[in-house]
């Protein structure tokens, strides 16, 4: 294998583990994937489709669900195709993903209504990628290409803004206070300034969360839960009291502490910055890191060494293989029954 082209995915976490990425590369060129469909994984997928399609038409909702339904109608062709064995058994699980994927488009177009998102202005560019190579030490360009997509591009008041849309899984908030330092976050920027002479002036993180409201919950005394801990909004709390006959006056805590959260459990925009020194400093490491990944796939026997941790190999798809290496097995040997044709778009 030759090293042509390196994403911005791959830049910021091919030598966290050189066997991981070795072998991920080598599936990549094979077009394999992991035997078992991931439905947090794909849901991910859908709800980037969705964003496209909805900032695609120009905040068009339709549109929006109509890009997520197409992407899950042809998801579902594929699993009946390639893993028709345990089809019957997914579809409950897909049904209910799909579901709360179509919630959450509806509700992020809910919430950009209210003025309350940070996604203001004209859209310049959705799903845009942006190429440039990789420059060396001297600034000269190599023959290895950096890649990246930007999720969305916006301009307002003459400030442009890179967005990348993420979906989060906890109960809890996603944690940002590495957000400065996020090496996938600077190579969009790099990759935009280098193409078009400008340093974007933020960078947002658009964070849907996989969870969608949900009226309060009725007391066995027939009253309302207060817990703030509830995904429900005002709206639903409000309707709740009226419908249930209960005195609004009961509640006013829990109602003005919805009023403030507004759409806080549901959807988090986070905004960061690069200047041009991190830049700079980025497309430094960048090159030192492409001549180490050129170097793995030279000479991938002494190279492509694993980095073992309880944490980082737990969910790891190649965890059979490594060990079988480090057996003194043959590893590839397995590739055949730990992995399908790929079916997940690019």
């Amino acid at each position: 294998m030759t090293l042509e082209s390196i994403s911005v995915t791959e830049a910021g976490s091919a030598l966290d583990c050189r066997r991981y990425w070795y072998w991920s590369n080598y599936l990549r060129n094979t077009g394999l994937e992991s035997n078992a469909p991931a439905i947090p994984l794909w849901l991910g997928r859908g709800i980037h489709k969705g964003l496209e399609g909805y900032f695609r038409g120009n905040r068009d909702l339709l549109e929006g669900i109509n890009s997520y339904v197409t992407w899950y109608n042809n998801f579902c062709t594929k699993i009946q195709r390639d893993f028709a064995y345990i089809w019957v058994d997914l579809q409950k699980e897909l049904k209910a993903s799909y579901s709360l994927g179509w919630d959450m488009i509806e509700n992020f177009s809910d919430f950009e209504r209210t003025g309350n998102s940070k996604l203001v202005g004209k859209i310049l560019e959705v799903e845009k990628r942006y190429k440039h190579p990789i420059l060396d030490t001297n600034r000269s360009p190599t023959n290895v290409i950096l890649s990246g997509k930007v999720d969305l591009i916006l301009e307002h008041e003459g400030a442009i803004y890179l967005v990348d849309h993420k979906s989060h899984t906890s109960a809890k908030k996603p944690d940002f206070s590495a957000l400065s330092i996020d090496d996938q976050v600077t190579g969009y920027a790099y990759l935009y300034w280098r193409e078009t002479g400008i340093i974007p002036t933020g960078i947002i993180y658009n964070v849907l969360m996989k969870a969608t409201p949900r009226p309060p919950e009725v007391l066995q005394s027939g009253k309302l839960s207060k817990s703030k801990s509830q995904f429900t909004t005002w709206y639903l709390y409000k309707d709740a009291i009226k419908t249930l006959g209960l005195k609004e006056s009961d509640y006013l805590e829990i109602l003005n502490y919805y009023a403030l959260s507004g759409y806080d459990d549901y959807f988090v925009q986070e905004e960061t910055f690069r200047n041009e020194e991190e830049l700079l400093a980025y497309e430094n490491r960048t090159y030192w890191r492409m001549k180490e990944m050129r170097e793995i796939l030279e000479d991938p026997t002494r190279r492509t060494y694993s980095t073992p941790s309880t944490r980082g190999c737990s969910w790891c798809s190649f965890k059979e293989a490594c060990k079988s290496q480090d057996d003194g097995g043959d590893p590839e040997s397995l590739f055949d029954t730990l992995f399908s044709p790929r079916i997940y778009e690019e």
